[in-house]
């Protein structure tokens, strides 16, 4: 295996720059948006939580992606979609995880 094609878990590391800039971007663009709407003020603690929030978004579907096996396009059109929407995609996640481990929990009764 070549340094150019494993990141982690064998990821590219072409995806995984891809997905980072879409997010980074997707974050700044957020953070943008939030200042201009009054969604909150400008603020180094606001840009940092919405860049944290969108790039755990994007790495979230790229590793959801490799595990899927979903086409490299997909996975980033997916990433920049989550991205955008950080935080309510984290949620979504969230909630998914805890039905899912409420459902293995409460089915091995």
């Amino acid at each position: 295996m070549d340094a150019a094609t494993v990141l982690l878990h064998g990821l590219p590391v072409t995806l995984a720059s891809i997905v980072l800039v879409l997010a980074v971007v997707s974050g700044l663009a957020s953070y943008v948006n939030g200042v201009r709407t009054k969604q909150f003020e400008p603020s180094l603690l606001a840009f940092a939580g919405e860049m944290a929030s969108s790039i755990v978004a994007g790495l979230t579907v790229m590793f959801l992606g490799a595990w899927q096996d979903y086409p490299q396009a997909l996975t980033c059109l997916v990433a920049l979609a989550a991205a955008n929407n950080g935080k309510e995609f984290m949620g979504l996640i969230t909630q998914v995880i805890k039905h899912k481990i409420n459902s293995i929990i409460g089915g091995s009764k």
